[in-house]
């Protein structure tokens, strides 16, 4: 073996070595308060969906209710634009001002 002449120490052969090393994933059954969290962030999504729901058929329930003629159209404006807001504004304003079955257009 040698011995380095400046330190005075034996110099090793550096044997490098890579050990796996397997953690599993984290459990959030284990800590209950992250357990809870979960819980309340999955009721908030289930009550943000439902409330989207309800806000989209406004203006269809409006629609129904004053028996407008074009119930299909702001039902489908309705439905596929009111995550735009102006989407659901123009159905909200065609079922509030459209022509209902019941008014007579003088020719």
């Amino acid at each position: 073996m040698e011995i380095d002449g400046r330190l005075g120490y034996e110099l090793l052969p550096i044997v490098r070595h890579q050990t796996l090393i397997y953690e599993e994933p984290y459990n959030f059954s284990e800590c209950s308060l992250e357990k809870e969290i979960h819980q309340e962030m999955r009721w908030t999504g289930i009550l943000i969906l439902v409330a989207y729901a309800v806000l989209t058929s406004i203006p269809v329930f409006i629609a129904i209710s004053r028996r407008c003629k074009e119930i299909t159209l702001i039902n489908l404006l309705s439905f596929y634009l009111s995550w735009t807001v102006i989407g659901w504004v123009g159905a909200l304003l065609w079922a509030i001002l459209g022509e209902t079955e019941d008014s007579t257009t003088a020719l």
